[in-house]
């Protein structure tokens, strides 16, 4: 796998690319057309698959919610006692019930069958016993079920991590859409260029930054960057070795390719926006 720091070098590398040029406007969030010369519109697939982890516990930061069970028996019809494990951090107060028998945690590490305290559970220990009488015979087994809480990255159970493998962009002017292998749209806008709207006509190297973001909170900041051939002629040009280094919110850094792509000219009057390229279809 990848090192974090070998994505960091990529970034640092085309952060300079950026340096010194003159970013034409490409910032703003009003509709921009002068940047569609250099499309890149494609299918980004990902050099590694890109983890995004479950949400996690929204009222523990850095720590995720798991479930956990367990087994106790009764040694007389007033008495018992056990531990479950794992329990992580601990058990996530009000979420300890002993199936079959009716007994649960009040939320402050006491066990009450109904309104009647029988017992105690230790949140941070999952040592439990009961001590009172609750009804049913010695030698009675009953199944336990709980909620814990753990540390780090992991997610929860019932929230899976979600694997993406690549990126559809469409690219319009400054503005992009990006909808990913599980069909997540983000919606956002270039932030950076260092080519103008005439810079179409000379070879070089292009590099295009963004920010996008999905419907849920989840963003993509990062850069494109490819090989333009310039089209001089007025007719077409080239974009290769196309690339995105991106880095996602919640799974981190990652990066895609995509396949080369001719691009042409229609019409390369001069106008406010300069000349407007469109993809060759036969290349989608």
């Amino acid at each position: 796998m990848h090192s974090r720091f070998s994505y960091l070098a990529l970034f640092s590398a085309a952060a300079l690319a950026f340096s010194g040029c003159e970013w034409g406007g490409a910032h703003e969030d009003t509709w921009n057309d002068g940047y569609s010369w250099a499309d890149f519109t494609g299918t980004y697939r990902f050099v590694q698959a890109l983890i995004i982890p479950g949400a996690g516990d929204p009222e523990h930061p850095g720590q995720v919610r798991r479930n956990g069970q367990g087994n106790g028996v009764m040694a007389t019809s007033s008495s018992a006692a056990g531990t479950v494990s794992p329990v992580g951090v601990g058990i996530v107060p009000g979420s300890f019930i002993m199936e079959d028998i009716g007994v649960s945690d009040d939320g402050n590490g006491r066990l009450y069958l109904g309104e009647r305290y029988v017992g105690t559970v230790g949140y941070s220990t999952g040592s439990w016993k009961i001590t009172e009488y609750v009804g049913v015979e010695s030698e009675t087994h009953f199944g336990i079920k709980y909620t814990y809480l753990t540390n780090g990255l992991g997610y929860a159970d019932g929230d899976e991590p979600i694997p993406i493998s690549y990126l559809n962009v469409t690219q319009q002017g400054n503005k992009f859409t990006m909808t990913s292998s599980r069909g997540v749209v983000y919606k956002g806008r270039m932030t950076g260029a260092n080519v103008g709207r005439n810079d179409w006509q000379a070879a070089r190297t292009v590099h295009l930054s963004f920010e996008v973001a999905s419907a849920d909170g989840m963003t993509i900041a990062g850069n494109f960057s490819g090989t333009w051939s310039g089209a001089s002629d007025k007719s077409y040009g080239t974009l290769s070795n196309i690339k995105m280094n991106a880095t996602h919110s919640r799974a981190g850094n990652f990066v895609g390719v995509a396949a080369d792509k001719s691009l042409y000219v229609y019409d390369a009057t001069s106008s406010e926006t300069g000349p407007t390229f469109y993809s060759d279809p036969s290349n989608q």
